[in-house]
């Protein structure tokens, strides 16, 4: 990294703009350099600027006190804190930056910027949150968004972190000896602070905590391990017995459920069918009934049907009818139309005359205007000039007088100002007097500070150390008290354990008493019984159930065939009417053709021609006796028609008649084919039963039963069935207690053993209890022996801060309770009283300068009032001049402005232009719409005669239609009334009732076939009631099996989960027990509670390495002196002192020259160190070299050569005159009066 320039503006003393380009003029060719100045100039800022520029911090504020600054009396929200990097900002400056030029170690130039103003760009305002921004000098582009990410792209730039640029690219003020004056256990904070050892700290922490977690992993993976309860073999095999059981148990019981839940499903089905027929023959007798209901709504539906045909002769009627009334009143409001507009044309017309007189006159009036406007519009625009120069003629004025009101107002404000500065000055002066004990506070606040918190870290120390012991002492005692609890509840469990085995032999003692071998075969026998005699009892029964409906059925077929009888003769009957009627309504359709023929208006026109005594060309006759005679065809023809319509209905209701009689015939048929099929599944099933009956008798211990199983006696069969059940249910009772007894036993065995596992868990427990607290003694007794040390280093920083806080008295009490706020307290006092010495200089200052400012006041405000008098001189002069030519104009058209006149005479004459347009427009207006009236009226009036005729036609045609259908205007209305789309959907219900007839017929007959073949399939022999009851015990025992089964499976599955647990447990203890000695072993190398093994190690190793660097630097500075470490201390130092045979010497023997070399040296060592990887370029060292003399000077300034020789810009800061002269390059800080200096580069 290598600088190449800074820039800044208002920071501190340096005000206005500063810059130091190292690539241009004497710098850039120099490899040394001094920046030179008087004490207060600021040398130092301009190392703050480079800080500030690229890491927003500057060293003088790393130790500044954390407390609120800002003037006497100031708002809370304008204090900031002192190591607010802001408070650099130059008072009385709006705003400032700090930039930087550099090379980052990737070779780019880069541009950091560093920048602070206050609100509203004010000096009073409030301080704004600082900005920074990173840019790439050769792109151009912005690096990072928010400050955050700004800083972080320059750290990535540089290489440096804060710190490590402090020591590698700048040497701050007082950052030489205190590493020389540290004690050892400081100098290791110093150098892990500088050198970034303090990763080995870590790492030593990170290493015993890791290794403690490790060994904490493996301590509760084998009591984890311990814990299992895992079966012996022999308990793992009986279990496995015990699972095989219960399965084939539980199937055998489940094969028997599966077969009684068959049988009972068939009593379920059958009853189903049973009622499923019965609901059929319900339904088909409402759906007949509900067609027999439905005949009147038929011929209404019928009757409408015929009205409906007629809807388009009324509907036209109507139509014409309504037309007519609308267009007769159409053409009375069209002649009244015609009357309105003619009286409109002549109004029009007036008033198309009076627009026509009104234009004329405005066109006279516009024209006799025009040579006065163009005398008033040149006047105008003199006004206008002459109003522009008096209006600027009075801001100069006014401008003019203000300047003058602050000039005379500037000498008593300077004045006033300088008091002030002086009253400030005593103020501080007496402020300071009375408060000079806290001058030593304020020289050294860092020291009391620090060891303020060394006290307060020291007592807190001592009180956790107390505490500690405490808590330890209290764990011992809880510890003991819970090992003691534990052992007492081992000892009851074993006691118990004890119990629960001897309780377990009697019942296993009931078990085989009562021999569950022998009690099954019991129950096997009895239930063989019970089924036989349910077989016989459920035989009996279905075949008495037969017979019923054989006799049923029988009643059912005669039925049917009396009502097929009936309607085959129906149907006969029907036929033979039939022929007849066909015949007479062909008859009587030839007949009214005939008659319509006679009566056609084409046959009426040739009868007209017919001439008596001429041959008819028809029928060749002479005579023609219906020549004349139109109208007796005409009633020829009605009656003609009324005989087609009575036969047409005839025949019709023929139609119903035979297919209502059919219908009944197919039925009845139907019926019958069932009731036939029904007969012959009832034979066959009533065959099987007695089959089946002849086979069972001889398995049922039963007597005297007859051959014929509807002949048995219900009442024995039930009493068999009884017994039967009655032994069943013993042998079940008998069984179910062995299960109940083998369960219990199941169940003493998992508690015995669940005790086992409670006393194993029990020693595990106490095991680690024991463990606990051995090693919460341990701790307590450590505890103990931190708390006295720590007490013996608070008396000791006690005894140390006695002197120095003697002005706060109380105060180890108030820092005991709260160590920060006495600490602030300090730095509060300290701070005050720099406060009070920087303002008394400052106001010293300001005095100075505004003495010199009053003069310079006066005179300015004297030259401000000739100014202010010349400016009102020329306003009267154009006011003057303005009022003259404001006279002349008022005479032309009174004043008023020449466009608004021009505009107002100008609009007159538009207006009557346009007033003239309009009235001529609107005249030819309504000339054409009296024409339009005219010709609207007669077109209605020829519409009217038109719909007229037409309406005669259709009432005509309508009165013989509604003649033809026999009905009156009123019933065809009422029939209209009713929509098609009702009249379709009643039809539809109509419909919809013969369909449901014939659906429920057909429903009925699939429902009586299903049951039949139902009633085909094997029966079973019980009924369901005892299948059901049969069906509960068998559910009771299989459930009892599996309960059994599971109970053991479960055990099963526990013991092998168990296993598995411990198996992986076993793996992962192992893989556990390998990582645990891993960090054993680096623990037992690195590895400390706080850090210190591994850190001392490395901080060793560091400071070896420091020591080569430095007293390479030291051999050239001065080869008297070696730096070696002490050996009695890992981190002590010695010199030794060739010019005195080698001899020995602690530093502090050393004098404040030779100390300063030694210093320089290990400055320039640590640099070198913390350079070693970054390739810093650029070195600045602050200090003032004051301490040397001329030998040891040159001795200072060749090693400085010597190292800009290796590539480094080197920059010294001071101001000793012998030093300065010796380089040739300087930077000059210059003091330029009222607190500012200005900066320039020179070469000596």
């Amino acid at each position: 990294m290598r600088i190449l320039a800074i820039r800044g503006r208002n920071l501190t003393s340096l005000a206005g703009d500063f810059a130091v380009d190292f690539e241009d003029g004497p710098l850039a060719a120099a490899g040394l350099f001094a920046i030179t100045g008087p004490t207060g100039a600021g040398k130092s800022t301009l190392l703050d600027c480079l800080c500030l520029a690229l890491y927003d911090r500057f060293p003088r504020l790393e130790n500044a006190a954390r407390v609120a600054v800002g003037a006497a009396g100031a708002d809370a929200t304008m204090l900031v804190t002192g190591t607010d990097p802001r408070t650099i900002l130059r008072h009385g400056a709006a705003e400032g930056f700090a930039e930087v030029d550099f090379v980052g170690r990737d070779g780019g130039r880069y541009r950091a910027r560093w920048e602070v103003r206050r609100a509203r760009n004010k000096a009073d305002g409030k301080l704004q949150a600082q900005g920074m921004s990173l840019t790439c000098l050769t792109t151009g582009g912005q690096l990072g968004g928010t400050k955050t990410e700004t800083l972080a792209a320059i750290g990535e730039r540089t290489g440096l972190t804060f710190e490590q640029f402090r020591r590698s690219v700048l040497l701050a003020q007082g950052d030489f000896d205190a590493f020389l004056k540290a004690k050892p256990a400081d100098r290791a904070d110093l150098l892990e602070l500088m050198t970034g050892t303090e990763v080995y700290g870590r790492l030593s922490q990170a290493a015993y905590e890791r290794h403690k977690a490790e060994r904490g992993a493996l301590d509760a993976l084998e009591m984890e391990r311990r814990a299992l309860a895992i079966l012996s073999p022999e308990d793992r095999a009986e279990a496995e017995r015990l699972v095989a059981e219960a399965e084939a148990e539980a199937k055998a019981a489940q094969e028997g459920l599966d077969g009684l839940r068959a049988q009972i499903a068939w009593h379920r089905e059958t009853r189903r069918l049973a009622q499923a027929v019965t609901e059929g023959e319900t339904a088909l007798a409402a759906a007949e009934a509900a067609q027999d209901e439905a005949a009147p709504e038929r011929a209404r539906l019928a009757a409408l049907r015929r009205l409906h045909r007629l809807r388009p002769v009324v509907a036209e009627a109507d139509r014409l009818e309504a037309e007519a009334a609308r267009l007769s009143a159409a053409a009375t409001e069209a002649g009244a139309r015609v009357e309105r507009t003619a009286a409109a044309l002549a109004t029009a017309e007036a008033a198309r005359d009076a627009a026509r007189t009104a234009l004329a006159k405005a066109e006279a009036a516009f024209k006799d205007a025009g040579p006065q406007l163009d005398a008033a519009a040149d006047l105008d625009s003199r006004i206008h000039t002459a109003a522009e120069h008096k209006e600027r003629c009075a801001a100069v004025r006014e401008k003019e007088v203000a300047a003058c009101a602050r000039a005379e107002a500037a000498p008593a404000d300077h004045t006033r100002a300088r008091d002030a500065a002086a009253r400030t000055a005593a103020e501080a002066r007496d402020w300071l007097a009375a408060h000079e004990g806290h001058r030593l506070l304020a020289d050294q606040t860092d020291r009391w500070t620090a060891a303020l918190a060394d006290w307060a870290a020291a007592s807190a120390a001592r009180d956790a150390a107390a505490a500690k012991g405490a808590a330890r002492a209290a764990s011992v005692t809880d510890l003991t008290a819970r090992k003691n609890k534990r052992e007492a509840q081992r000892s009851e469990r074993t006691e118990a354990l004890v119990a629960a085995e001897r309780d377990l032999t009697p019942v296993v003692e009931r078990l085989a008493a009562l021999d569950p071998d022998a009690l099954e075969d019991r129950r096997l026998a009895a239930a063989g019984r019970a089924d036989a005699v349910a077989a016989l009892v459920a035989l009996a029964r279905s075949a008495r159930d037969v017979a019923e409906r054989q006799t049923a059925l029988s009643k059912r077929v005669r039925t049917a065939a009396a009502a097929r009888d009936a309607a085959a003769e129906a149907v006969a009957a029907v036929g033979r009417e039939r022929p007849e009627v066909d015949a007479r309504l062909s008859e009587a359709r030839r007949a009214l053709d005939l008659s319509r023929a006679a009566a056609d208006e084409v046959a009426a026109r040739l009868r007209g021609l017919l001439r008596d005594g001429d041959p008819c060309p028809v029928c060749g006759s002479p005579d023609h006796p219906l020549a004349h005679t139109d109208t007796a065809f005409d009633g020829l023809v009605r009656e003609q028609q009324a005989r087609v319509r009575e036969f047409e209905q005839q025949m019709r209701l023929l139609d119903d008649r035979w297919r209502t009689a059919a219908a009944e015939r197919d039925a009845a048929a139907a019926i019958l084919d069932a009731c036939h099929g029904d007969e012959r599944r009832l034979k066959a099933e009533a065959d099987r039963i007695a089959a089946d009956w002849t086979e069972a008798l001889p398995r049922a211990p039963l007597a005297d039963l007859p051959p014929e199983p509807a002949a048995a006696d219900a009442g024995v069969l039930e009493a068999a069935v009884a017994e039967t059940a009655q032994a069943l249910a013993a042998a079940t009772d008998e069984l179910k207690q062995a299960a109940q007894l083998r369960g219990e036993i199941d169940r003493r065995k998992a508690q015995i053993d669940q005790m086992r596992l409670e006393i194993a868990q029990h020693g595990d427990t106490l095991s680690t209890l024991g463990e606990s607290l051995a090693k919460a003694e341990a701790e307590r007794t450590a505890a103990e022996q931190e708390a006295a040390r720590a007490a013996r280093a608070a008396e000791a920083a006690a005894a140390a801060l006695a002197a120095p806080l003697a002005a706060l008295p109380g105060w180890q009490e108030r820092a005991a309770a709260d160590a920060a706020a006495v600490i602030a307290e300090v730095e509060a006092l300290a701070a005050a009283y720099a406060g009070r010495r920087a303002a008394l200089t400052e106001a010293e200052a300001e005095t100075q300068r505004l003495a010199a400012a009053i003069g310079a006041a006066e005179a300015e405000a004297r030259a401000a009032r000739a100014r202010r008098d010349e400016a009102g001189a020329s306003l009267d002069e154009a006011a003057q001049r303005l009022a003259r030519l404001t006279a002349a104009r008022a005479g032309l058209f009174g004043g008023e402005p020449t466009q608004a006149v021009r505009s107002r005479l100008n609009q007159a004459r538009l207006h009557a232009q346009e007033h003239a347009d309009r009235t001529a427009a609107a005249c030819a207006e309504v000339q054409a719409a009296r024409t339009a009236a005219e010709a609207a009226a007669e077109d209605l009036r020829r519409r009217l005669r038109e719909t007229r005729d037409a309406l005669t036609a259709a009432v005509a045609a309508r009165d013989a239609a509604l003649a033809d259908a026999g009905a009156s205007l009123a019933e065809a209305r009422t029939a209209l009334a009713v929509s098609d789309e009702a009249l379709t959907e009643a039809e539809e219900r109509v419909r919809r009732l013969d369909e449901a007839v014939g659906q429920a017929r057909a429903v009925l007959a699939d429902r009586r076939d299903a049951l039949a073949r139902h009633r085909e399939t094997p029966a079973p022999e019980d009924d369901e009631e005892a299948l059901a009851a049969r069906a509960l015990e068998a559910e009771a025992l299989c459930e009892t099996a599996r309960q059994r089964g599971a109970e053991q499976r479960a055990r099963l599955a526990h013991d092998a989960r168990q296993r598995d647990k411990g198996a992986d447990l076993a793996a992962r203890i192992a893989a556990q027990r390998k990582t645990t000695d891993l960090w054993a072993a680096l623990n037992e190398v690195i590895g400390s509670a706080n850090g210190d093994k591994f850190r001392r190690f490395a901080q060793s190793l560091t400071l070896d390495r420091l020591l080569m660097l430095a007293n390479c630097h030291l051999e050239e500075l001065t080869a008297r002196y070696v730096l070696q470490r002490a050996p009695g201390g890992e981190l002590d130092l010695q010199v030794v002192d060739r010019e005195m045979g080698d001899e020995v010497r602690g530093v502090g023997s050393l004098s404040g020259g030779e100390r300063f070399l030694v210093s320089l040296a290990l400055a320039l060592g640590l640099a070198s160190m913390s350079g070693e990887r970054s390739l810093v370029e650029s070195l600045f060292i602050d200090e003032g070299f004051g301490a040397l003399d001329a030998d040891s000077l040159d001795v200072a300034l060749s090693a400085l050569e010597a190292l800009q020789a290796t590539g480094r810009k080197v920059g010294v800061i001071s101001h000793v005159q012998a030093m300065v002269d010796r380089i040739g390059v300087q930077i000059r800080v210059a003091k330029a009066g009222g607190g500012r200096s200005v900066v320039a580069c020179v070469q000596a």
